[in-house]
């Protein structure tokens, strides 16, 4: 029987899964304290990691948040807008398309490496965000790809002294040419997690 992994107080720390020729260098929170109506955002840093390689697909990140301690997922936080290459590179900047069907179409294993799979975690409201096309790494490992995801804590909603896990994936989707999410499965789409990256943000009055 699968196991689902929920988020708890303290289960924030930073973890990076390595896979094939990205690598999620860093998931970076901009403010980890917010007050009722401000947002931040959380930028993810991306790096080639093999010269010989040049991965071409559209890539891909996903926002999860949960608030800590109570059970289930919380949608007090809100994720908006995503942009690929923020930082003038690959291609960038370029705004990113939310695809919620991202994922519900990655199945165990798609996503899995040191012993988590994204399939397993449990109790997070998620949200994807695809490039318009596809996006090769080029093997430039000297270079980097910033991509910077918008989030606000909704000021009619949120309380304060409460925290949320905000988790970060990254990936590729692979598609089969028609622009919709489907299972590995089911078509001849596929996907593969560059990592997975977390963090956390605290409300204040």
């Amino acid at each position: 029987m699968r196991r689902k992994v929920g988020f708890a107080a303290g289960a924030v720390g930073l973890a990076f899964l390595l896979s094939s020729c990205w690598l999620l260098q860093s998931f970076v929170i901009g403010d980890y304290t917010l007050t009722p109506g401000q947002s931040t955002k959380v930028s993810f840093t991306l790096r080639p990691m093999d010269p010989s390689l040049a991965v071409s697909a559209r890539q891909f990140v996903i926002v999860g948040v949960s608030v800590i301690g109570l059970s289930g997922s919380d949608t007090d936080i809100g994720v908006s807008k995503a942009v690929w290459g923020a930082n003038g590179k690959f291609g960038g900047p370029l705004q990113m398309a939310s695809v919620d069907g991202i994922v519900p179409a990655i199945a165990p294993g798609d996503c899995a490496q040191a012993g988590l799979d994204f399939t397993d975690i449990a109790g997070v409201t998620w949200k994807a965000f695809v490039t318009p096309g596809n996006k090769s790494d080029k093997g430039k490992v000297e270079k980097s790809s910033v991509v910077d995801v918008m989030i606000k804590a909704k000021a009619a909603a949120v309380v304060a002294g409460r925290s949320y896990a905000i988790m970060g994936v990254a990936g590729m989707w692979n598609d089969d040419g028609d622009g919709i999410p489907e299972t590995s499965a089911g078509s001849d789409d596929s996907y593969l997690c560059w990592g997975i990256g977390s963090g956390g943000v605290t409300i204040v009055s």
